[in-house]
């Protein structure tokens, strides 16, 4: 390492050193410390090899192109996660027994390793593209034809892989290596089908590969839509229909994989996806019909995608049409009398989610968890809205829409946003129930808690491990269904409502401009809906306030 530190230091420096002779030799030797079993050793080189495929001189030299060609062959290997201090499945399980101390140091290890890795290979890229695709297309195609091995995977994994299983330590590689790849190619360049599988933990890494090779596809439009749907399918992915278990991780894992594929395709590339728009939104429908059949967080999903599309519409009246048809069920609910005076009032809200109620009897638990679901989903829809609605980024075709409504006296144009109608009739009732939010600190408030519900105003679980830098277990808990207690489910429920009804006043500003600052009295509204009882808000509630707010 010492030495091709020297060797970058001195090559192309005032000294005028010129490549050595024998630079091949030292890069075969250097290459097979590279693929020694040692992780920790492999991980050193790092540094040096960047350095390397960095360097303005050494990278144009022969001799690079062919050694950054095995290096990435060699990196696909070592990203392949093994060699666990517990285990004796690998050659370098001996060596991280001495380099660490149990196998959760080994995992932060691993992951810190594994995208220095991806830094290099994208370096590696810039050096020789063509040899890098054609070796992440050698490695898919093996990937895709080879049996799925479950390896050692417990009985009540049924058959199924796990987070360490042979196939997914290898996929999981072989898809890092692919999007490190791929990234890297559309920067430097100018201008089959695959398997359906029911292993949640091979699909997840399916939908990453075809997330990652959709540009691809852009230039055989017949395959766009199979490509497209085939992630709107994942959506709803379940191992066994119809069940009553609560899901595993993994499957929740490759639902929401499934959503964020959805949306980054909708983003972008929504001029290629739009002649497919009566389709999708037809199937939105659909799912929507059966409340249960989605997460609140999925369908919002899958309303941010159609208004990403509607963006490209191009014209102000046909999206506002489309937006108000799309929003009409919520505005429904959301303005309803009922949901007004729950809205409005701390002890009705707290009645209407059952957090005054002492939970004997799962079935008024599953009431409670629907009447939950229903507020949720209007505050996701309205914040899906407000945060993708937006008009063309073209003036000429902007002011062709009907987007522009005038001009500053700089002479910048003035937008509408076509969101504007709904979402402003939906504020007022928003702000009371974010005011109702903060009165639920109240001590009177606090005492209607039931005991079932006593702690449903502390931090998740989840975030205390966060602050606290606590790992997630290494042990296979993926295909565990993810039961959640009562107390759990409100205090998510709860934690998403606070944060989703501040991130819309958040998004207002930006997405209904001169339309949202002009509100009569807007000042008075926020300070008295947002900011009120802050006194007996508890500090992990007011950070994401502050953060959220500030951006208005």
């Amino acid at each position: 390492c010492a030495l091709g530190g020297q060797l970058c230091a001195l090559v192309g420096s005032a000294v005028e050193t010129k490549v050595p002779a024998n630079l091949n030799k030292y890069m075969e030797a250097f290459l097979a410390f590279t693929t020694h079993p040692s992780q920790f050793l492999r991980s050193s080189t790092l540094t040096t090899w960047a350095s390397i495929f960095r360097h303005e001189v050494l990278s144009k030299d022969p001799t690079l192109v062919q050694m950054s060609a095995k290096y990435m062959k060699t990196t696909m290997t070592n990203l392949v996660k093994t060699g666990f201090p517990s285990k004796n499945d690998n050659p370098s399980c001996e060596y991280s027994r001495v380099d660490f101390d149990c196998d959760e140091d080994f995992i932060t290890f691993f992951n810190a390793f594994k995208a220095q890795q991806g830094e290099v290979v994208r370096q590696a890229c810039k050096i020789a593209p063509f040899e890098a695709f054609q070796i992440a297309a050698e490695c898919y195609q093996y990937q895709i034809s080879a049996p799925i091995d479950a390896g050692n995977a417990p009985a009540k994994a049924d058959g199924l892989c796990t987070v360490l299983s042979p196939s997914v330590v290898q996929w999981e590689a072989m898809t890092f290596f692919l999007e490190s790849v791929i990234g890297q190619l559309f920067k430097v360049l100018e201008k089959e089908k695959l398997p359906v599988e029911q292993d949640p933990l091979i699909l997840s890494c399916i939908l990453s590969s075809l997330s990652a090779l959709f540009p691809f596809v852009l230039d055989r439009p017949e395959f766009l839509p199979q490509v497209f749907f085939k992630d709107v399918s994942a959506i709803t992915f379940e191992l066994a229909e119809g069940s009553k278990a609560p899901r595993t991780r993994s499957v929740k894992n490759v639902r929401r994989h499934a959503c964020s594929s959805v949306i980054k395709m909708c983003r972008m590339y929504p001029e290629y996806i739009l002649p497919y728009f009566d389709m999708l939104y037809t199937q939105v429908k659909d799912l929507f019909v059966n409340e249960m059949l989605l997460t609140q967080m999925e369908k919002c999903a899958m309303v941010e995608a159609l208004v990403l599309l509607s963006n490209q519409f191009k014209d102000y009246e046909k999206q506002r049409v489309f937006l108000e048809e799309l929003m009409a069920p919520v505005s429904a609910r959301w303005l309803s009398e009922e949901l007004h005076s729950i809205l409005w009032d701390p002890v009705s809200f707290l009645s209407f989610v059952g957090a005054d109620r002492v939970v004997t009897d799962p079935s008024d638990e599953d009431l409670m968890g629907l009447n939950r679901s229903r507020i949720s989903f209007c505050v996701y829809t309205i914040l899906g809205v407000v945060k993708r609605a937006r008009w063309p980024d073209d003036l000429e075709e902007a002011k062709a829409g009907g987007f522009v409504v005038g001009y500053t006296s700089t002479g910048a144009p003035i937008y509408r946003n076509p969101c504007k109608d709904p979402v402003l009739a939906l504020l007022p009732n928003l702000l009371a129930f974010m005011r109702t939010l903060n009165s639920l600190f109240l001590p009177e408030n606090v005492a209607r808690l039931s005991e079932t519900f006593s702690r449903a105003y502390e931090v998740l679980d989840v975030e205390k491990n966060l602050i606290l830098s606590i790992s997630q277990p290494t042990v296979d808990v993926y295909d565990t269904p993810v039961y959640k207690s009562s107390v759990e489910r409100l205090q998510g429920f709860f934690c998403a409502l606070y944060d989703n009804s501040y991130h819309i006043i958040g998004h207002s500003g930006t997405a209904l401009q001169q339309d949202f600052y002009t509100i009569d009295g807007l000042a008075e509204k926020l300070v008295s809906s947002t900011l009120v009882h802050l006194e007996h808000v508890p500090y992990h509630r007011l950070r994401p306030l502050l953060h959220i707010l500030y951006n208005i």
